[in-house]
């Protein structure tokens, strides 16, 4: 992850039987997941609603995935996220998989490339200012 002034948001989640593949580790699939989750959970706590509606859609437009160590179950996995770079209407997104609390060793590193998109005219809008706020480390929340 980049450095930046912005406190990296951070969630917790079971990792669940049904996420293992046939080794016995986390699936290559459900780290897209666990992504989304995040993405989620982090959108919730600014306060961004989750739904589409008719002014602003968020667009996964790329999404990739560098695979560090095996994931095994059972483990709390922690996906620590921050945005890296933000241009007028799009922004990309970076993920740190962790075990737990120990955040000295990653297992994962991920980026999704999201674009703020208006549904009605059917084009990409700027970036509104609070994902601005969050990534200069203003906005608090």
């Amino acid at each position: 992850m980049a450095s930046s002034p912005q406190k990296p948001f951070s969630i917790t989640m079971p990792m669940f039987w049904g996420d293992m593949d046939a080794q016995g580790h986390l699936n290559n699939v459900q780290y897209f997941r666990y992504c989304e989750q995040a993405r989620a959970e982090w959108l919730r706590h600014l306060g961004v609603p989750l739904l589409p509606n008719d002014k602003l859609v968020l667009l996964v437009v790329t999404a990739s995935c560098t695979y560090l160590r095996p994931i095994h179950y059972p483990s709390d996995v922690t996906i620590s996220m921050t945005i890296d770079e933000i241009g007028r209407s799009s922004m990309m997104l970076s993920y740190d998989f962790f075990i737990g609390k120990d955040f000295n060793t990653s297992y994962a590193k991920a980026q999704s490339k999201i674009v703020c998109f208006d549904p009605i005219e059917q084009k990409s809008v700027p970036v509104p200012e609070l994902f601005r706020e969050y990534a200069a480390g203003r906005n608090k929340k």
